[in-house]
């Protein structure tokens, strides 16, 4: 007879259902609470303006003709706009496929190509690697750029917001609502298809690993692109209320400043992040400006001013929207 392991935890009970509801269905509750905080810029979203820019962005893709089971590329590194734009594409029944933004052009394009992507959503930083990409790849329209109301080449994220819209009908079940790339061990990366149902699922099954509620702060190094950091720093605190503070890219001071300044609670890692932070020499635990404000938390992967500008100009632009 087959032996049976059985968990000591309790039976989850899986639900259908679609996954930004699922992550946002707490919002209106904690509508005035911060669930995002960009590290290096120190800007922020609450959960009310994360919902609203969310379903306004919705709404604009459906204007523009976007369709269920349309499929946009999000090219970014970590930042409070990243869960805007992926949430966005599944309240309007699409699907995102998630891209490294270290990568090529040609490596952009192959995913662009290999996923049926209609649309490419990046940074001002990786414009240039973007829009040769998207005319490799025949894409229809102009790269969006993210983090930019006035972008010197593409076409600024704030003009596609719409009238905010509620959750276009899906099939949790059946639906794919992401597309993220395997590393590609056996040949080039290949797309991973994961449903609605996946993702809650997911959430669901790691209710009693990943505790977290509102009042924990995690900082998010690890990249949103990848099923990792996408699901346990994005999508499973925002479910759970928590505030996620955004980093870019990891470096060890900062680091070590915006876990001070912020206080976090709660951080993810990696083996080489770890072992990097276990072996900090004392002088360098304590790097935060004197006032212990987190907008004093200044670090080596701060954006430059005029990118700081450009990034503080497309909050206001959301914010006016709301």
């Amino acid at each position: 007879m087959p032996i049976v392991h059985r968990s000591p935890l309790p039976s989850v009970e899986l639900t259908a259902e679609p996954i930004t509801s699922f992550v946002l269905e707490r919002a209106q509750e904690l509508a005035s609470q911060l669930p995002l905080v960009d590290g290096p810029g120190d800007w922020s979203l609450n959960y009310g303006e994360l919902e609203h820019c969310t379903r306004s962005l919705a709404g604009g893709l459906r204007a523009e003709g976007f369709e269920r089971g349309d499929v946009v590329a999000l090219m970014a590194p970590n930042s409070p706009w990243y869960p805007v734009v992926f949430h966005a594409a599944a309240t309007a029944a699409g699907a995102v496929t998630t891209i490294n933004p270290t990568y090529g052009a040609e490596e952009i394009a192959f995913q662009l190509r290999d996923s049926a992507a209609t649309q490419l959503f990046t940074t001002s930083d990786s414009i240039d690697a973007a829009r040769e990409a998207s005319r490799r790849a025949g894409l229809p329209g102009d790269v969006v750029v993210i983090d930019d109301d006035e972008p010197r080449d593409g076409v600024a994220m704030k003009s596609l917001l719409g009238d905010a819209i509620d959750q276009v009908d899906v099939h949790p079940n059946q639906d794919v609502v992401v597309l993220p790339y395997s590393s590609g061990t056996t040949g080039l990366p290949k797309g991973v298809m994961l449903t609605h149902a996946n993702l809650v699922n997911n959430i669901e099954q790691s209710s009693t690993a990943l505790v977290s509620q509102p009042g924990d702060v995690a900082l998010a190094v690890l990249p949103f692109f990848h099923i990792y950091g996408m699901q346990v720093l994005m999508n499973v605190l925002l479910h759970n209320g928590a505030t996620v503070v955004t980093m870019p890219r990891f470096d060890l001071l900062g680091a070590l400043a915006l876990i001070e300044c912020h206080r976090v609670s709660r951080f993810f890692a990696v083996p080489p992040s770890s072992s990097l932070l276990r072996n900090t020499p004392p002088w360098m635990t304590s790097i935060c400006r004197p006032s212990g404000r987190s907008s004093q938390a200044r670090h080596p992967s701060a954006p430059s001013s005029p990118q700081r500008r450009a990034t503080e100009s497309a909050v206001r632009s959301f914010r006016a929207t709301a």
